[in-house]
């Protein structure tokens, strides 16, 4: 028995027997004084039970899985996937927390989803369902490590059952037939030149001309890249769907700003193929949300209104389409695995894609004009 902290937590924990079950359970504080009277507090209901027959509380409790969950699994994810569970996290303590995690069944956790939806965001607007499968994927990935036999925390995952029949997880429409029209890519590439030192205009070059995902075009490294092929390799764990593929480099835009990236100095890596192609002047990766910020301002100077990042990508693939490209090539090119949300899949390889997909660099006048001025500027 007795008081420990969890490398990276700086709560304090408790670890005692009752009953011949061992028991490690977050006193909820970084105040060792305080988490002293609780642990003190618990042995004294342990005694009772032995002395008087009087049952401890010690069944885990939300707060108990949740503190362990940010702790142990949380801490070890990306910035951007903490700073998700840590933002679900807001909305999910104040209805279940205190609860006991066997108190927490199907029944409720889908009134708590039917509650957040009919609450407004800070935009004024009703909660997506979108938003709040987020907060039931943290809930989820919770629970699956609190029956496990390594936690030990809950005998059942509450989040696995179907209520009245029903799978708990909303059905979402997320489907934007947002995509740049007329003018409106010339006047977008033109105001991202000033941001990030120039790399949001690169940055954004790729993502339109070859359909990658923010994350795959920030987290790519030179490993990666493939010039003398003319083609680049989406890693399992870059991809959102965790499926790799290999596409082609179409664009000679593009090809020269890889070019450009590869060709310079790394900074402070033993092994070159690791760096990264887009970094900070510290050799860093550029952080996603200084790239969205950056892009929102260009599209206000730009006057392209209703218009995020990740509709570059809808616009690669609307392009495709009107170019008479097939929908399963186009569906494998953007890494799209499933039918039911994009009802386009197949199987090519590299060199299919290449021939079916020759026509991007003659989709527009413009790359190439502003590609010449990126160059000449360089």
């Amino acid at each position: 028995m007795g008081l420990y902290r969890k490398k990276g937590s700086n709560k304090w924990w408790m670890c005692f027997t009752a009953n011949g079950v061992r028991y490690d359970k977050s006193t909820g504080t970084a105040d060792k004084k305080l988490a002293g009277l609780i642990f003190a507090d618990m042995g004294l209901k342990i005694l009772k039970q032995e002395k008087l027959g009087v049952e401890p509380e010690l069944e885990y409790t939300f707060d108990d899985m949740t503190t362990k969950f940010m702790d142990e699994y949380a801490s070890r994810q990306e910035k951007s996937t903490k700073r998700r569970y840590e933002q679900s996290l807001k909305h999910l303590q104040p209805f279940f927390g205190g609860r006991r995690l066997s108190e927490i069944d199907a029944k409720l956790i889908d009134r708590y989803m039917q509650k957040r939806l009919k609450e407004t965001s800070c935009r004024k607007t009703l909660t997506k369902p979108a938003t709040v499968n987020r907060e039931f994927s943290m809930l989820a990935r919770a629970f699956t490590l609190a029956v496990s036999r390594k936690w030990q925390m809950a005998k059942v995952n509450p989040c696995s059952t179907a209520y009245n029949g029903e799978p708990l997880k909303l059905k979402e429409n997320n489907e934007r037939e947002r995509y740049l029209i007329n003018d409106e890519e010339e006047r977008l590439l033109k105001e991202t030149e000033g941001y990030l030192k120039g790399q949001l205009w690169e940055i954004v070059v790729v993502a339109l001309y070859m359909g990658m995902r923010e994350g795959e075009i920030l987290k790519l490294k030179h490993g990666h890249v493939d010039l003398q092929n003319r083609k680049l390799t989406i890693t399992k764990e870059n991809s959102k769907n965790k499926v790799p593929r290999t596409i082609p480099i179409m664009s000679e835009t593009v090809l020269e700003i890889l070019k450009k990236r590869m060709t310079r100095k790394v900074v402070s890596i033993a092994h070159p193929q690791d760096s990264l192609v887009f970094t900070t002047s510290s050799g860093k990766r550029v952080s996603a949300r200084n790239v969205q910020r950056d892009f929102r301002k260009a599209c206000r100077k730009a006057g392209i209104e209703d218009f995020v990042f990740h509709d570059l990508r809808h616009t690669f693939g609307t392009w495709l389409a009107q170019n008479g490209v097939d929908i399963y090539t186009i569906a494998r090119y953007m890494g799209h695995e499933d039918l039911e949300s994009t009802k386009r899949y197949t199987h090519h390889n590299a060199e299919s894609l290449r021939a079916s997909i020759g026509t991007i660099e003659k989709m527009t006048g413009t790359l190439k004009a502003i590609g010449g001025r990126q160059s000449h500027d360089a």
